[in-house]
């Protein structure tokens, strides 16, 4: 069975395919709004990661200083 002969292996240049065409203004203006809104949460995910990394070490060593005085003051 010849299978290039069938319907879904012809290719046509018809109206169905799409036409690259330059992008309107709008299509840029929203483009651009769309690229600042992914910027600024990538943004943000890593100053609140940043947060959370600097929040957890300060409570580590604020844990570990306190046992450290603890351990000293028992005999």
């Amino acid at each position: 069975m010849d299978t290039y002969s069938q319907d879904s292996a012809h290719r046509t240049n018809g109206p169905t395919h799409a036409v690259l065409r330059a992008p309107t203004r709008e299509e840029k203006v929203t483009h651009r709004r769309w690229a600042r809104a992914v910027l600024a949460f990538y943004c943000s995910l890593l100053v609140l990661g940043g947060i959370a990394v600097q929040a957890s070490r300060s409570s580590v060593n604020s844990n570990d200083t306190v046992a450290r005085a603890f351990m000293r003051e028992v005999p």
